[in-house]
């Protein structure tokens, strides 16, 4: 039995070498690659994000603020907006303006009214679409 187990540890140690080697001819010669498969997916995600948040802008722009049953719905939606860019650390650092904008009306802190949540669906949308284009050309 302890010849066993030393077989199968000696074969472990190999396996983790093997790998490490591997690893590390990866790193140094497949840098390139390996950068290009990490910005895609990174790519990806913003992609993704930015095509919830123009979904969410919909949303908000098919709702009447001044309608009371349509008013909470209108602050659930920027609450998600807010909770959104919050959450993504590059659109947190792109839509500083935006949270000011919206932060008010998602804690419920100011009443929002039509023309407000027109001016904060129209930055919302300018601000995507310039990122996008931003964002695509670096």
């Amino acid at each position: 039995m302890d010849i066993m187990l030393r077989i199968i540890s000696a074969l472990a140690d190999c396996f983790t070498i093997a790998a490490s080697s591997i690893a590390v001819y990866l790193f140094l010669f497949q840098r390139d690659k390996i950068s290009a498969a990490f910005k895609t997916l990174i790519n990806y995600s913003t992609q993704l994000t930015l095509t919830e948040l123009t979904s969410k802008i919909d949303r908000l722009n098919d709702l009447n603020a001044n309608d009371e049953l349509q008013n909470s719905q209108v602050i659930n939606i920027l609450n998600e907006i807010e909770g959104q860019i919050k959450g993504n650390p590059r659109l947190i650092k792109q839509f500083p303006e935006v949270i000011a904008e919206i932060e008010p009306f998602s804690s419920q802190r100011s009443k929002i009214t039509e023309p407000k949540k027109r001016s904060v669906v129209a930055l919302l949308r300018e601000k995507i679409r310039s990122y996008d284009v931003d964002f695509k050309n670096s």
